[in-house]
């Protein structure tokens, strides 16, 4: 098995089309999609932008890595944004 991490938003809207998250329904709707829709543009993408490039200096990431124990860039960046909030 492979874990892998989802937004609370994806996770739901999965959740919704397949009815649960466990293995082997997420492995049935893997098999039975239909793979061959036409790549939709950036623009048109249902779920609006799904990802927004920021640049940090590699100190500045190597940093966030080291204080937070987050389980991805995303989870690293939420938790400053709550420390930054404490400190206001």
């Amino acid at each position: 098995m492979v874990r892998v991490w989802l937004t609370q938003i994806t996770a739901g809207l999965l959740r919704e089309v397949i009815g649960n998250l466990q293995p082997d329904a997420i492995a049935a709707a893997v098999e039975r999609a239909n793979f061959e829709h036409v790549r939709l543009e950036a623009s048109a993408h249902p779920f609006g932008s799904l990802a927004v490039e920021v640049i940090v200096p590699v100190s500045t990431y190597a940093k966030l890595q080291q204080v937070f124990d987050g389980v991805s860039d995303e989870h690293n960046f939420k938790q400053l944004v709550e420390t930054l909030r404490i400190k206001r």
